[in-house]
């Protein structure tokens, strides 16, 4: 029996309920360009203050699911 390939990770998107289908494939696009961990980390920043602003211009509330929960055991 042929093993099975591992499942690939995905990450979660900040706001993508507030996305087109098109939106999100820019945004992992724009990511999975990124050259360094440090512009990677500035476009996800970018990303969750444009997800606030459209959230809050739909007079909905906005939390960063990825960012929850951290630093905390």
């Amino acid at each position: 029996m042929a093993a099975e390939p591992a499942p690939v990770a995905r990450e979660i998107i900040p706001g993508s309920e507030l996305m087109t289908a098109q939106e999100r494939e820019q945004y992992r696009l724009r990511l999975h360009g990124a050259g360094t961990v440090e512009e990677r980390e500035r476009l996800r920043a970018e990303h969750v203050r444009a997800m606030q602003e459209r959230a809050r211009l739909r007079g909905l509330s906005f939390s960063d699911p990825s960012r929850e929960g951290r630093g905390r055991r």
